[in-house]
């Protein structure tokens, strides 16, 4: 994984299974090649996204942008968005996705993500959280 935040995993709902209706994705913060902290973004717009896969791990992550520390981010934010961002509206699934995360309205972060399994345009609204 790059220096800087990045996504390290989603784990989508199995409502069936767990009981649990949240969509949560996971970030890493490194410095050095180290992780120095992580934070849980969580959403209960399970209906939102879609994926053949309950648990996406495994990211090829290339910033755009994002904070240089860790001090940049707030430990908490209930006004999160995480969304797909194309430069043309599209419709299909994809491997190759832009992602953003905006925290209080302003874009916090963006990364070129390729993801295990091929994924629709999404926007998550949800809360994000230090956690440790």
């Amino acid at each position: 994984m790059p220096n800087g935040l990045s996504p390290a995993a989603f784990i989508l709902p199995d409502v069936g299974v767990d009981r649990d209706p949240r969509v949560r994705a996971d970030f890493e913060f490194r410095s050095g090649g180290v992780r120095v902290g992580w934070y849980k973004f969580i959403s209960y717009d399970i209906d939102k996204i879609q994926a053949t896969r309950l648990w996406l791990d495994h990211l090829v992550v290339t910033i755009i942008k994002g904070p240089a520390s860790m001090d940049e981010l707030p430990a908490h934010e209930t006004d999160a968005v995480l969304r797909t961002h194309a430069a043309t509206a599209d419709n299909w699934a994809a491997r190759s996705r832009r992602l953003q995360l905006l925290l209080g309205g302003s874009l916090t972060a963006e990364w070129d993500v390729e993801f295990p399994v091929a994924l629709y345009p999404f926007r998550l609204d949800g809360t994000w959280t230090l956690a440790g």
